[in-house]
């Protein structure tokens, strides 16, 4: 069931092609301002703030990992930061802190992600041969490791629910 999953999020992805520059353009709006609410990015983003947001399909965005990304979950936008990327391996260290592609993930204040281990089992289920992001899914974080809702909570994110991407100066 997996791995048909798997392929059919590959499949979709390469239909839908890497559209051309040119073929964006007109399909993104720039700069437009979604309202942040909470405190899990700062020292980023201050709550009750709008910052400009790209909005557009996601291929025509093509986030990256660090970047910043509104995204649907439950009916509910947030406002979170790409950790791992499809092909990223993750894993969980002894002290259950979580590691990307052989790096400790840490946030602004140097603190490192820590995971209960329910967390890590709701992501790990979705990780092909539990260490690998699959075509399609993201794990995002929050700016402040101590707190917020993110992977922890929701797992990897499919990237159809990707709405927009932080890019300030474009």
């Amino acid at each position: 069931m997996r791995l048909s999953i798997f392929l059919l999020i590959t499949i979709t992805i390469f239909l839908l092609g890497c559209p051309e520059e040119d073929s964006c353009k007109d399909k993104i709006q720039k700069g437009v301002k979604i309202l942040v609410n909470g405190s899990s990015m700062k020292p980023t983003f201050l709550s009750g703030k709008s910052y400009p947001f790209h909005i557009g399909p996601f291929a025509c965005l093509k986030p990256q990992v660090n970047e910043i990304v509104a995204f649907e979950h439950s009916k509910t936008r947030y406002v979170k930061r790409i950790a791992a990327v499809p092909g990223d391996k993750i894993w969980l260290n002894q002290q259950h802190h979580l590691v990307v592609n052989g790096t400790l993930l840490k946030d602004k204040w140097k603190q490192p992600y820590a995971y209960s281990q329910d967390s890590w089992q709701f992501v790990s289920k979705q990780l092909i041969d539990g260490r690998v992001i699959p075509s399609g899914r993201y794990l995002l974080t929050t700016d402040y490791a101590l707190g917020g809702s993110d992977s922890r909570i929701f797992g990897l994110i499919n990237f159809f629910t990707i709405k927009g991407i932080y890019r300030p100066f474009d």
